[in-house]
């Protein structure tokens, strides 16, 4: 079963534009959801840094207490150590099917288990080595 690939016969190959915006796989119904996910995760972590970080009184986002400050802070601080375990473990598989290393170590930190999926489940395995004929 390790062999079964379900992807679509003339599939584009997996370039710097899917890379970048995480194409990912279609669902049952054909629909690229991974793109949207990792957009509403980006604007949640700016929302989330903007209020943890900046003061600015008469701005909901930024009249927070300090004590919730200080739990966001936590969160963000534990949600980035856990990340970075993923992206070390990125490392070797972006390495295996011979992806840019660094730019999927970055986007694992960022958007941890969703770079992680599409790394691991929608960028394919690379071709194997042409062989060559041997002499005898």
């Amino acid at each position: 079963f390790d062999s079964i690939d379900e992807r679509p016969a003339g599939e584009e190959p997996y370039d710097a534009t899917a890379r970048l915006i995480g194409r990912g796989l279609p669902n049952k119904a054909g629909a690229y959801v991974l793109p949207y996910l990792q957009t509403g995760h980006m604007l949640l972590l700016g929302v989330l840094l903007l209020s943890s970080s900046v003061s600015y009184p008469g701005f909901p986002l930024t009249e927070v207490p300090d004590e919730y400050r200080d739990l966001l802070h936590q969160g963000l601080l534990i949600t980035f150590a856990i990340n970075a375990l993923a992206a070390a473990s990125a490392r070797g598989i972006a390495a295996r099917k011979q992806q840019p290393v660094l730019f999927w170590m970055a986007k694992v930190l960022l958007f941890g288990g969703l770079a992680l999926g599409e790394l691991a489940q929608a960028v394919p395995e690379a071709p194997p080595p042409p062989k060559r004929a041997g002499r005898l």
